[in-house]
C-alpha cells in the first residue's frame, strides 16, 4: 500500500510538472515585431524565447541589425511572460501576453511606456 501511495504520488506530480511546462511552450519560441516609435537600428527584429535543460527560460531581442540584447529575469506563466533587458544604456521591462499567435507586449523604458505587436514566426518563415 505504501509503495502504490509513493507510486501515485509520484505520477501526479510529474503530471504537474508536465501540464506547467506544457502551458509555457505557448511563448516559447521567435516573435516577430516592428516598432516605428524608436530608433531604426531598434525598431524591428525578433523576440526569441528560449527554455533550457533545468526549466529555466530564457530569451534575447535579436534586431534586424544582427545585434542580440540578452534578456534578464525571464519569467513565463503559461500565456503571460515578463523580462528586463539593457539597451545601449537603457533599462526596459516588458509585460507581454500571449493571445494565439499574436503577442502584446507593455514596455516601460525610461523615455516612457508604450506597446508593441509581435506575430509568431512559424516553420516556414525560418
Amino acid at each position: 500500500m505504501k509503495k502504490t501511495l509513493t507510486l501515485l504520488s509520484l505520477l501526479l506530480f510529474v503530471s504537474l510538472f508536465t501540464m506547467a511546462s506544457s502551458e509555457n511552450d505557448v511563448v516559447i519560441g521567435s516573435w516577430e515585431f516592428s516598432n516605428p516609435q524608436v530608433p531604426w537600428e531598434f525598431n524591428k527584429g525578433f523576440i526569441n524565447f528560449m527554455e533550457g535543460e533545468d526549466e529555466a527560460h530564457s530569451g534575447e531581442i535579436e534586431f534586424h541589425t544582427g545585434q542580440k540584447v540578452p534578456m534578464n529575469q525571464v519569467d513565463i506563466d503559461g500565456s503571460f511572460v515578463s523580462f528586463g533587458m539593457d539597451i545601449a544604456g537603457s533599462v526596459v521591462n516588458a509585460d507581454c501576453m500571449v493571445e494565439g499567435s499574436t503577442m502584446t507586449c507593455d514596455i516601460t523604458t525610461m523615455q516612457g511606456p508604450m506597446q508593441i505587436t509581435a506575430t509568431r514566426v512559424t516553420e516556414e518563415q525560418e
